[in-house]
């Protein structure tokens, strides 16, 4: 079936603006158990140790000034589906935590968390 992607970046880079983005504002329902997954890999990955993020989700990341600042998107547009599939990429480059090991230790523990076994296990650091 024919489909096309459209990607687009978005300067506003607070949780409840990815929720919007992923929901098209408001014409997708997102089911809340993928917002409860979604919000824990968000701590879990970026640095938001400083901010109150669990009772304040409009809080953007910290400002960044560089051309790929911000979340990327991609929407999914299939011949015959009712809306698109959205998709987030987010620059852990920009708003990771202190390392690429410290963002990957996050990413490990969120997929332990949700009774993934990816690679065997071979993903865990000494």
């Amino acid at each position: 079936m024919a489909r096309f992607k459209i990607y687009y970046r978005s300067r506003q880079t607070s949780f409840d603006s990815v929720v919007a983005n992923l929901a098209l504002g408001g014409l997708s329902k997102l089911p809340p158990s993928a917002l409860a997954d979604l919000k824990h890999l968000w701590h879990l990955i970026l640095d938001t140790l400083d901010v109150e993020y669990d009772s304040n989700t409009c809080t953007p990341l910290p400002a960044i000034d560089h051309e790929t600042a911000g979340m990327l998107y991609d929407a999914a547009i299939r011949l015959g589906d009712p809306v698109p599939v959205t998709k987030v990429y987010i620059p852990v480059r920009h708003y990771g935590r202190q390392s690429d090991g410290a963002v990957m230790d996050g990413l490990v523990e969120w997929l332990r968390e949700s009774g993934s076994d990816v690679f065997g296990g071979i993903m865990s650091r000494p």
